[in-house]
């Protein structure tokens, strides 16, 4: 398996963390970590390595993170981090041999096998992703140009990508012009210019590949018929990757996610082991409020989770 991830110094140990858990659930599958660095030190390098090659025997390739990638980016754009929109340069970035990628975020944990995922057709489509349930989402692909109904918006956490059709059909420039035109449009940045600019060329993955915030949450925006189905992805026989997709992570004091144990679980199999965000009462204060105005329906809390 070739894996996509970006990180810079700051999100190295969380990034550490993603690949342990994919890495101590995949034991018996080649992988080679291809990592896309924005000022990535040889101290980073090395703490990757240790995860990657030294504990689990698997293969990494670095890639440093050209600046000048930002001059590609529309004028009205040059204060969006390049870092956030990383995605759209993989193709160009990993060599022309490599045919087919997934790319994974650092706020998610893999606590299944990926190699089904791996192996699922992409029939000639550009990728393969999760369709995502945020609120007002119907408005969004609106916005967008996209047909909410018969193409759906799709969670760029995890995405297994058509490379040689991204190159051949030159998706990052066209994910430039649309950046280009709709540059103060883009409220979730990457992941709307991914859906603007690919709509009709994403295949629709199972669930359980990308279980995102918005499926834990009390209230989900989603069809009736499709409950059942959630209920049944989130279940621990069937879920792979825990994508703590909210702007809340496990790393944070605020974090209420119904799994968020599961992410110190992998954190304490890394060099970062014991790492715990530093709590206050006031920080106490505010998540007892917080539990207390979802189960009162005042906010959209979490469900309880298995």
């Amino acid at each position: 398996m070739d894996i996509v991830c970006c990180t810079d110094m700051n999100y190295v140990p969380y990034c550490g963390v993603m690949l342990t858990s994919l890495l101590e659930n995949n034991r018996s599958t080649g992988v080679t970590v291809h990592i896309i660095g924005n000022e990535l030190t040889n101290e980073g390098h090395d703490a990757l390595r240790r995860i990657v090659e030294k504990k689990y025997g698997q293969q990494t390739v670095f890639y440093p993170l050209d600046g000048k990638l930002l001059d590609a980016f529309p004028e009205t754009c040059s204060y969006v981090s390049l870092t956030a929109y990383v995605k759209l340069f993989i193709a160009d970035i990993l060599p022309t041999n490599i045919h087919k990628a997934l790319y994974l975020d650092g706020d998610l944990v893999v606590v299944g096998s990926l190699k089904d995922l791996w192996d699922y057709s992409l029939g000639g489509k550009a990728m393969a992703a999760v369709k995502d349930a945020h609120r007002r989402i119907e408005e969004d692909c609106r916005r967008l140009g996209v047909d909410f109904q018969r193409e759906g918006y799709f969670n760029s956490g995890v995405m297994l990508l058509n490379l040689d059709y991204w190159r051949k059909n030159n998706v990052l420039q066209k994910a430039l012009d649309f950046l280009a035109v709709h540059a103060d449009q883009l409220p979730y940045h990457d992941q709307d210019v991914l859906n603007g600019t690919l709509h009709g060329q994403i295949l629709p993955l199972p669930l359980r590949y990308n279980l995102h915030d918005c499926l834990f949450h009390t209230h989900r925006y989603l069809q009736p018929e499709d409950e059942a189905l959630v209920e049944q992805e989130l279940s621990p026989e069937h879920r792979v990757v825990i994508h703590f997709s909210s702007r809340r992570k496990p790393w944070g004091t605020r974090c209420l996610h119904p799994l968020r144990k599961l992410y110190f679980d992998y954190q304490d199999r890394t060099e970062w082991s014991g790492m715990r965000p530093k709590d206050t009462f006031k920080e106490r204060c505010w998540r007892f409020n917080r539990r207390l105005s979802g189960w009162l329906d005042w906010v959209n809390g979490y469900r309880r989770i298995r």
